[in-house]
C-alpha cells in the first residue's frame, strides 16, 4: 500500500492481515490505547524487509 499523503510504502505480511478491516495508526489514540494496534512504522517497506532478511540469514546459520 502507497500512501502519496507521506509518500511511504507499507507491506502488511499475510499473518499480520486482519481478516475484516485492518487501519495502520499514525498517532496516539486519545484513550492511550497501545495493546493491539497496528502502527505504521511497523509496516513501512523497508522495516519490513530488513526484518525479513534479518530472520532469512538467522535461519541460514
Amino acid at each position: 500500500m502507497y500512501s502519496p499523503t507521506l509518500e511511504r510504502t507499507y507491506l502488511v505480511h499475510i499473518d499480520d492481515a486482519a481478516s475484516g478491516k485492518m487501519q495502520l495508526r499514525y498517532e496516539p489514540p486519545a484513550n492511550n490505547q497501545r495493546v493491539g494496534i497496528n502502527w505504521h512504522e511497523d509496516y513501512e517497506l523497508d522495516t519490513v524487509l530488513e526484518t525479513l532478511s534479518a530472520k532469512e540469514t538467522t535461519q541460514e546459520r
